[in-house]
């Protein structure tokens, strides 16, 4: 199952500007030890799952698309130049 979920076309779009714990982030402490904040814990995830596949020699066909400056907001996101390639690719 993770085999495959690895191999899946996956986009991870996050804004660098995303560092701020705010009242809406889990902040129990298995999710802090995923790192603390959410710019953080998706370099973190797409990290471990890039490891994972090629510890496995499994592919991965995730992407890790990222906007310079933007925090937790989606207005900003969606309008930045970043988001045509998180949604459809370059």
């Amino acid at each position: 199952m993770i085999r495959r979920y690895l191999a899946a076309p996956l986009t991870l779009y996050q804004g660098t500007g995303d560092i701020i714990a705010d009242t809406s982030m889990d902040a129990t402490p298995p999710a802090m030890r995923q790192g603390p904040n959410r710019l953080a814990r998706g370099r973190a995830v797409f990290a471990a799952a890039q490891a994972l596949a090629k510890e496995k020699g499994w592919p991965c066909h995730w992407r890790l698309v990222e906007t310079a400056g933007i925090a937790h907001e989606a207005a900003f996101m969606f309008a930045a130049k970043e988001a045509g390639d998180a949604i459809f690719g370059k």
